[in-house]
């Protein structure tokens, strides 16, 4: 009786073990990657043991990049599911308990970059049908795209920079000029959006009596490149002046259609550069002289092209010339800037 007792446990054990055989480690990763691409969150959860552990290679930015236990697991998986995830499966190799693959994935987060499909390269340990480990590598390419297009993505995301060029250093009104020409000019650009960034060729401050202008940066230091646009103020000296940094850089920026203004004396760098042989320009009545290849409009604002000037700046209007054109003239320029975007 002992032994045929015996016989029926050992008869009923293999009937079970051949009832539900372990499943194949490929047929868990295959399962798996189905129930992810059909967007079922607790399926795919069945396939993680309870002490599972998912590492990411390389971590996020501020973060250790590795995921314990299904809680922490879930919120990866459900964040990959409402980024409208979808993958493939290759190279599939098992080794016992181990699996290494290749995986092709998209995310709306990738879509968005510009580099999906990223690839991956994923390890994993499988016991009991149930993933206890794995670890998930991107590619050096795929590694290199994403870091490309989100640097690419910060720099678009930043203020464009315009360029007050100071041509000239000294004035016969500094307080006015800085008040009333170069700080109309910089609110107006940064309300627009801007970062203004000041040049002139010695870098040294500029004070007034109550205001005080510190340049970013000498022009030998500027990159046109750098750059969305140039504006020139006036800052009315008693002589005209051009500092000899200046008409290189305004060259430079005109060949690569880039938007310019400039106002009175600063229109000299524009002269010495030669931009404006053939367009209209603006300047004060008396120096259109210097421009005989130009096409003379008056002292009002002139726009040609990538190009404005003026000749009323607000020391020319406080003498009783006629109305100041800085607001006007950044005002156009600004709209440039944007044509230009």
């Amino acid at each position: 009786m002992k032994t045929k007792m015996f016989l029926i446990c050992v008869i009923a054990i293999v009937f079970v073990a051949c009832a539900a055989p372990t499943p194949d480690p490929a047929a868990v990763i295959k399962s798996l990657a189905a129930a992810l691409n059909a967007g079922n969150v607790d399926a795919v959860m069945a396939f993680y043991a309870d002490d599972a552990t998912i590492t990411h290679k390389p971590a996020p930015a501020g973060q250790s990049g590795i995921l314990t236990g299904k809680e922490q697991i879930r919120g990866f998986i459900q964040g990959l599911v409402a980024g409208n995830f979808s993958g493939e499966v290759s190279n599939l190799k098992v080794v016992g308990d181990k699996i290494t693959l290749t995986g092709t994935l998209s995310t709306d987060t990738y879509r968005k970059l510009g580099v999906a499909p990223i690839v991956i390269a994923e390890e994993a340990v499988i016991v009991g049908g149930k993933i206890k480990s794995e670890t998930i590598t991107v590619t050096p390419e795929s590694l290199a795209k994403i870091q490309a297009a989100m640097a690419a993505q910060a720099k678009a995301a930043m203020p464009k920079k315009v360029l007050l060029l100071l041509s000239v250093e000294v004035s016969q009104d500094m307080e006015l000029m800085l008040t009333k020409e170069v700080g109309v000019m910089t609110s107006l650009l940064e309300k627009a959006g801007y970062k203004v960034v000041v040049a002139s060729e010695s870098g040294q401050p500029l004070a007034a009596s109550a205001t005080t202008l510190k340049p970013d940066l000498k022009l030998a230091d500027v990159q046109v490149e750098d750059y969305a646009g140039f504006i020139l103020p006036c800052f009315a000296p008693s002589a005209p002046v051009v500092a000899p940094g200046a008409p290189e850089i305004i060259k430079k920026a005109v060949a690569l259609g880039k938007p310019v203004a400039a106002q009175n004396n600063g229109i000299g760098a524009l002269i010495r550069a030669g931009v404006l042989s053939g367009k209209q320009f603006a300047i004060i009545a008396g120096s259109e002289k210097y421009v005989p290849d130009g096409i003379y409009k008056g002292e009002g604002v002139v726009q040609d092209g990538n190009i404005v000037t003026s000749g009323m700046c607000p020391f020319m209007a406080r003498v009783g010339r006629t109305p100041d054109g800085t607001t006007e003239l950044t005002q156009k320029f600004i709209a440039l800037l944007g044509a230009a975007r």
